[in-house]
């Protein structure tokens, strides 16, 4: 994802410099001359452990937890943040995942999209999370676990409603301000690191926040939407007693531009040729396919409609020398 830097004036005034990482060629911000890495790399040891980097916290188990939880929700109750209470682990109110993996998962895909008002606006939650994606490697790189509970604070901003709290000036100052004032982090130990983030659907820049090699933060700025993993194109199929039944024909060549338009604009979704192949002939097919569509329903038939026949398919994709998968 290609997005423009992210140079907000809290850097320049905490005397950062933005230089690319030497490892993953990811930029990012630090005050420390004589780092090349972000951080977050193979070559970056836990530099905290028998060392605390917080200072203040010397209690240990539930107590330390419980301890670093109130601080952080009093921060943003400070900076006029409504606490709310945590949401199930169980994310009935999703059709797409089983378990809450983070704490935006509590708002998409309802708050997000602004079909739904935010419990609270701007909001700050701590969040028990169940993650099971990196479940392989649990136990053997030090850096993934399967429960935590994810510390968070949420703005949903409506600028078509003239709704705009804050973004990300003010956002990574309120980060910065929380590592270095309430936990006592030096400045030198933190790496801000640009790498854009999606899921559950949302998609946009973002900050991650390093110290002592881990990663203590994501600061996500959700302004753009997810590619999906699949999009379907049809062409018409006329159906006797449908609305569409005396339309005109599309075009092909307009056929083609929309499956070659879809690959641009979406270029990491499978661009399905649908409803309508039977009525394609093999070089339109072809031409479809070199436009950019990636994928095939295949079979005899669809949901209501015919399909272009299993043989045909076989001969045609094999002239064309496409190895299916």
């Amino acid at each position: 994802m290609g997005l423009p830097p992210i140079d907000l004036a809290v850097f320049h005034n905490a005397g950062f410099e933005r230089r690319q990482c030497r490892i993953t060629q990811l930029w990012f911000w630090t005050t420390d001359k004589n780092r090349d890495t972000c951080g977050d790399t193979p070559e970056d040891e836990y530099t905290f452990i028998g060392a605390p980097l917080i200072k203040g916290f010397d209690m240990r188990g539930k107590a330390l937890k419980d301890a670093m939880r109130e601080a952080f929700l009093n921060f943003f109750e400070d900076v006029q943040h409504t606490r709310i209470e945590p949401y199930p682990v169980l994310a009935r109110w999703r059709d797409d995942i089983h378990l809450t993996i983070a704490s935006i998962a509590d708002f998409q895909p309802h708050v997000t999209s602004g079909q739904v008002e935010p419990p609270a606006n701007p909001l700050t939650i701590s969040q028990p999370c169940i993650r099971l994606t990196d479940v392989d490697a649990v136990g053997r790189s030090g850096r993934h676990l399967t429960t935590f509970e994810m510390m968070a604070h949420h703005v949903f901003n409506r600028p078509d409603d003239g709704k705009m709290y804050y973004w990300m000036e003010e956002c990574v100052q309120y980060c910065h301000q929380l590592m270095t004032d309430t936990f006592s982090i030096p400045v030198d130990e933190i790496s801000y690191v640009e790498n854009p983030w999606c899921g559950g659907g949302n998609a946009g820049a973002a900050v991650e926040v390093i110290v002592g090699g881990l990663e203590l933060a994501t600061l996500v700025f959700m302004n753009l939407e997810e590619h999906p993993e699949s999009v379907p194109i049809n062409q018409l199929v006329k159906v006797q007693g449908t609305p569409y039944f005396d339309n005109t024909n599309v075009d092909e060549f307009d056929f083609i531009r929309t499956i070659a338009l879809a690959r641009i604009a979406m270029p990491k979704s499978m661009v399905r040729l649908s409803a309508g192949r039977d009525s394609m002939n093999d070089q339109m097919q072809a031409l479809c396919f070199f436009a950019g569509a990636n994928s095939i329903f295949y079979g005899e038939e669809l949901l209501t409609t015919k399909n272009a026949g299993v043989n045909h398919d076989r001969v045609l994709l094999k002239k064309l020398k496409i190895n299916p998968s």
